[in-house]
């Protein structure tokens, strides 16, 4: 018996180091490999080459920023500059910042291992919520699970910031061998029966005052899609959550413009068109789902979504002469947090505050959103935001979020997302779409193939169909 274990053993070992071994094959034959979007529907052409001794500088005051508010206790940094509040979307950042900057340059390979490490290290250890999922905020400073106020607590879970979670976390296990593993091992921490039914639709959950936990079904169009890749690389069916269903359009100065035609719903989700649910999908995918067939050669619905969102903006500019990059943001004063749209609710270029009340006169050029264009389109407009943003940094690190409209004033708010943003923006000039990695057989594939993870619907190509994460009368859950 002994004997016959250990053959199967060192079976098992030698599968393991081939596939190791592959994906050094792998990672060699990509390293200098340039990737660039797919066509679009505009004749604008991305930016790409060798970074100025300028966009280097801008890099390092972004990487400044994590320099500045990383907690040595946990390895996490702050959501923002004094406020210790993080969650998955947060999280999913600070690994696009890492890998970014490493591919830039402005971080060395030991600081690159010792927080990569860290940050990984925490995400297999850090407290999970009843569904066996990330609580939607964490404290960055202690790692515990908090309530929407801050207080200890369990807040639900959004499916939206798990997929970009998911997303860097794949593009980090593909791409950093020493690392893989590791990576698989948070994953299959995760109890995906609640976030994802077996036709593919994102679900997440909120907790009310009472702290009561509400399932929902969650995704708007843009940012519903992008986060659904994150499951799709990890071997989920996303196929729902991917398409653009419920699309509407309307014509803005002169071009049109997608939206979500759903109701907001309760809990909110307000459907607003915004730069970043264009954009992500460009920086890190080229605006093509991975492993799916025909979208290399011409424009896909990302693009052409990114490219309206472009357009529109652009066009403010010509025709009304107002610099307009809209994204949410952190504010620096009330209501400290601006869904700030190009369309929302019936009503062009109106800025919302969480609940979707107006908030006059609170509109921003937002710094991540003019460095995502800036990256995607090289054009005199993104070049005139970048003009603009060129001194909004501050000394001790960060770029802040951006300036108002109205007066021209600085948003001095500083972010962890608006700086690993800029890092991606940088990153994809130097060295094209981030996600460039083919997908390895490692720890997370051969571990499905010999254990049964159905309690946690895995593994996804075996069980997803079979066995429904959510109870068959879930289905009658009304979208939103």
């Amino acid at each position: 018996m002994r004997l016959s274990s250990f053959i199967r053993s060192s079976i098992v070992s030698w599968l393991l180091i081939a596939a190791l071994l592959s994906a050094c094959h792998y990672h060699e034959q990509n390293q200098a490999m340039m990737f660039a979007p797919v066509s679009s529907t505009v004749d604008i052409p991305i930016r790409q080459g060798q970074l100025l001794e300028s966009e280097i500088q801008t890099a390092s005051r972004a990487w400044a920023y994590f320099d500045r508010t990383i907690f040595p206790e946990t390895g996490i940094p702050q959501g923002a500059v004094g406020s210790d509040t993080v969650t998955m979307w947060d999280i999913g950042s600070y690994l696009a910042a890492l890998v970014s900057a490493k591919r830039i340059g402005v971080l060395d390979e030991i600081t690159f291992d010792r927080r990569m490490t860290a940050v990984i290290y925490w995400l297999n250890t850090m407290e999970l919520n009843d569904y066996g999922l990330p609580n939607k905020f964490y404290n960055a400073r202690t790692g515990g699970l908090i309530q929407n106020d801050g207080q200890p607590g369990q807040a639900g879970f959004s499916a939206i910031d798990i997929g970009r979670l998911l997303i860097w976390l794949r593009i980090v296990r593909n791409e950093f061998i020493t690392h893989s593993t590791t990576v698989d091992k948070i994953v299959l921490r995760f109890n995906f029966r609640h976030v994802l039914d077996s036709d593919g639709l994102l679900h997440g959950a909120t907790a009310a005052s009472d702290g009561k936990v509400t399932l929902f079904r969650q995704g708007r169009l843009g940012l519903q899609q992008y986060a659904a890749i994150g499951f799709k690389l990890w071997g989920f069916n996303g196929h729902e959550s991917l398409k653009m269903n419920h699309r509407s359009a309307i014509t803005i100065l002169g071009h049109w413009l997608p939206f979500d035609n759903r109701p907001t719903g309760d809990p909110p989700q307000i459907g607003a068109v915004t730069t970043g649910m264009g954009m992500l999908a460009g920086l890190e995918f080229g605006f093509v789902v991975p492993h799916t067939e025909n979208q290399t050669t011409s424009s896909t619905p990302m693009r052409e979504l990114a490219d309206a969102i472009y357009l529109v903006q652009e066009a403010r500019y010509s025709q009304q002469g107002r610099l307009t990059a809209r994204d949410p943001h952190i504010m620096d004063r009330s209501p400290y947090y601006l869904i700030d749209s190009l369309y929302a609710q019936g009503v062009p270029f109106v800025s919302l505050d969480s609940r979707g009340n107006p908030v006059p006169d609170a509109a921003a050029i937002s710094t991540k959103a003019a460095y995502a264009m800036w990256a995607l389109y090289d054009s005199p407009y993104t070049d005139a935001l970048i003009n603009a943003l060129a001194p909004k940094y501050d000394e001790y690190g960060g770029w802040f979020a951006g300036i108002y409209e109205k007066d021209g004033s600085t948003n001095r708010a500083i972010t962890l997302d608006c700086n690993a943003i800029i890092l991606e923006a940088l990153a994809f000039k130097a060295t094209g779409v981030l996600y460039s990695q083919p997908d390895t057989h490692g720890y997370w594939e051969k571990l499905l193939e010999s254990k049964n993870f159905e309690q946690q619907g895995l593994p996804p190509s075996r069980y997803q169909r079979e066995f429904q994460p959510l109870l068959e009368n879930e289905k009658t859950r009304p979208t939103p």
